[in-house]
């Protein structure tokens, strides 16, 4: 099934840790942590919480590269993180999988080949990790 997550706000448990400002979410399968919020609840209600519990230790931080997906174009190439990306002929109207590392930008195709290494230009992060709009046998007229 999906992975559950811990944190005020969310089916009413407390963990992962929360400061004054905001709320650490983290897995409850690896303790990794995907992502901190807003804390929208007061100390008060925090203790009201029924099933709350204290933080056990800090969540790990993921240290494994984003990943995104993105549909090849007509010419072979691809956009992400406001960085073009050169695919292929080949591969245009596939998708292929982009890991965003420090320093370079890894593209996979559908069976996890390495296509292609391209040192990373732009320092924005990802925002949008899946490939939308992309349909195989679509039916026209």
């Amino acid at each position: 099934m999906g992975d559950r997550f811990h944190g005020p706000g969310l089916e009413g448990k407390c963990a992962g840790g929360s400061d004054t400002r905001s709320t650490r979410l983290a897995r409850e399968s690896n303790r990794v942590l995907t992502r901190a919020i807003p804390l929208t609840l007061t100390p008060t209600q925090r203790a009201r919480l029924q099933g709350a519990h204290t933080p056990g230790p800090p969540p790990i931080f993921d240290q494994r590269p984003a990943r995104a997906q993105r549909t090849v174009s007509c010419p072979g190439g691809t956009h992400v993180i406001g960085q073009r990306v050169q695919v292929g002929l080949r591969y245009a109207g596939q998708i292929v999988t982009i890991e965003v590392d420090e320093t370079t930008l890894r593209v996979y195709d559908h069976h996890d080949h390495l296509i292609k290494t391209v040192p990373r230009s732009s320092r924005r992060e990802v925002t949008r990790h899946k490939a939308y709009g992309h349909t195989t046998n679509r039916k026209t007229g």
